[in-house]
């Protein structure tokens, strides 16, 4: 049979039982998935696009496509900027996962929330909301568009344990689920170790073990009580060092560092909205000068006072009440204040206010933006802060000759320290980013020059701040393509996941190419 008949016969076959709505094969719409939020060689449109809304549906196509071993890709909110999605194989179909989106159960009293993985981390924070109820993890910035799915395909920097269980579908077109969800009798996702830990076997796998349809979360009760602090600092390392030393601390839920740059311009894009809602309560909210340490000063100047601020770290505490949350409060700032000094709270509280966005895939002046991060133990804070300003600075002649413009996002933890260089640089906008722009702003923006030679010295840019990373021994999240994993890793892991592989999906049809090309065992040469 020919490739044509068979392509024939595939989508006969899926008009079956498909919406024709939901079947997507024109080629503007179909070059839409060829790349991310960045460019990648050796990507290519998928022949075909389907947005399967029921578990059912996904198992269907799997066995169809597993029949004539067509390559399948899948794709949650899109939001990837290391290749995580986009096809590298031709003929492939790309399951567009946006559709399958059904909040299934709150179970209030076990405290799990079942949700299928199309769903939006919006759309789960909103059904909580009535039960004063969160997930056991800070969902991604881009929660308003990125899915459940995606988020844990991908990883997201620190724990995952609030991830009690996951249904997939395999290869095969089998369906599993894992942890106490599996179990024959009364399979409720209660419980996540039951036996060995096959939840975690799934979480980072940037989806090439099986797709992920339904997913069980934790639960844990909202606190009554928060706090705001930001700081400023005269340089990187004093930042990172200030991160050490609060790093015994599990009380702050938000901790983000800026540089210069993100501290001045954040106010301008991406919280702009939520900042001008911080001050207009200050006048009607009596709780809020208390919680944000500010003065009269900043309803009459407003956020000018970020124009002269540095290296800033803004993090915010609960508590059981507000008391109890600013007690945490004072134990941070004691220790900031050692090298820092205090900025009014504007920023964190306005991070609470805005709750997701994705406004800052993009710079102010629709400037393409491109983040290159790494993870590395807490203790090295100082050292990596300093390794990485050495590499902008030996290439800073070639990034103003350029226009390219860097910036720094910094996390923590108790136990990790999170690099992440931002990239900014004129150029055209694809679509993914035009449609997720408000129409001013997209209006503004879509008449952009293509800029190939820039666009290539940050592709180059980047993949020379990803070896510094290696050398530096960083780990990753959102592998994708991107990060060269399989150099990083033991060859046991290597083995032990091709392994895997081989019994999840044989035929390498899930994703093929992403986790760094992780393969079956029968495929590997």
């Amino acid at each position: 049979m020919t490739d044509t008949k068979n392509k024939d016969l595939f989508v006969s076959e899926i008009k079956a039982f498909l919406d024709p709505a939901d079947i997507i094969s024109e080629t503007e719409k179909l070059e839409y998935y060829a790349n991310d939020l960045f460019y990648f060689d050796g990507n290519m449109p998928p022949t075909i696009v389907l947005k399967p809304k029921k578990h059912k549906e996904i198992e269907a196509i799997i066995k169809i496509a597993n029949g004539c071993q067509r390559p399948v890709y899948i794709c949650g909110g899109g939001m990837s900027y290391t290749n995580a999605y986009s096809p590298t194989k031709p003929d492939s179909i790309m399951l567009d996962l946006k559709n399958l989106n059904t909040i299934h159960e709150i179970n209030a009293q076990n405290r799990y929330i079942v949700v299928d993985a199309g769903c939006t981390w919006k759309q789960v924070a909103e059904a909580l909301l009535t039960h004063n109820m969160a997930v056991e993890f800070p969902a991604p910035l881009s929660g308003s568009h990125s899915t459940v799915g995606g988020a844990l395909s991908q990883g997201v920097p620190g724990e995952m344990q609030g991830v009690l269980g996951i249904e997939v579908v395999m290869g095969s077109g089998q369906t599993l689920k894992t942890g106490a969800w599996a179990a024959k009798v009364n399979p409720q996702p209660f419980y996540r170790s039951y036996g060995p830990d096959t939840t975690g076997l799934f979480i980072g796998d940037n989806g090439i073990f099986g797709i992920k349809t339904k997913i069980a979360l934790h639960l844990k009760k909202k606190l009554k009580g928060s706090a705001y602090g930001s700081f400023d600092f005269h340089s990187y390392e004093a930042l990172a060092s200030t991160m050490i030393a609060l790093s015994p601390y599990d009380f702050m839920v938000r901790r983000t560092g800026l540089d210069p740059y993100e501290t001045r311009n954040i106010a301008k894009v991406g919280l702009a909205d939520s900042i001008n809602l911080v001050l207009k309560n200050i006048k009607i909210d009596e709780s809020i000068p208390k919680k944000l340490k500010t003065t009269k000063e900043i309803l009459h100047h407003g956020v000018k006072f970020l124009e002269k601020a540095n290296w800033t770290l803004h993090i915010k505490t609960e508590g059981l009440s507000d008391t109890s949350a600013e007690e945490a409060m004072s134990i941070v700032r004691k220790i900031a204040l050692t090298n820092g000094s205090e900025l009014p709270a504007i920023l964190p509280k306005a991070r609470d206010l805005m709750g997701f966005s994705i406004r800052k895939f993009l710079g102010k002046e629709g400037e393409r933006w491109v983040a290159t991060s790494g993870l590395f133990p807490i203790d090295q804070s100082v050292t990596v802060a300093t390794c990485v300003q050495e590499f902008f600075a030996s290439r800073q002649s070639d990034m103003d000759q350029h226009n390219v413009q860097h910036s720094y996002i910094t996390n923590f933890s108790s136990y990790y320290f999170l690099c992440e260089p931002c990239f900014y640089w004129n150029d055209k906008l694809e679509p993914i980013h035009i449609e997720h722009l408000q129409s001013p702003e997209a209006k503004k923006f879509s008449n952009f020059n293509e800029n190939k030679s820039t666009r290539l010295f940050v592709k180059g840019l980047r993949e020379e701040l990803r070896r510094l990373f290696q050398d530096l021994g960083s780990v990753h999240v959102q592998i994708g393509t991107f990060y060269k994993f399989q150099n990083a890793m033991d060859p046991a892991s290597i083995e032990l996941l091709t392994a895997l592989k081989t019994i999840t999906d044989n035929k390498g049809i899930i994703n093929p190419g992403k986790l760094d090309n992780i393969k079956p065992k029968n495929l590997v040469k």
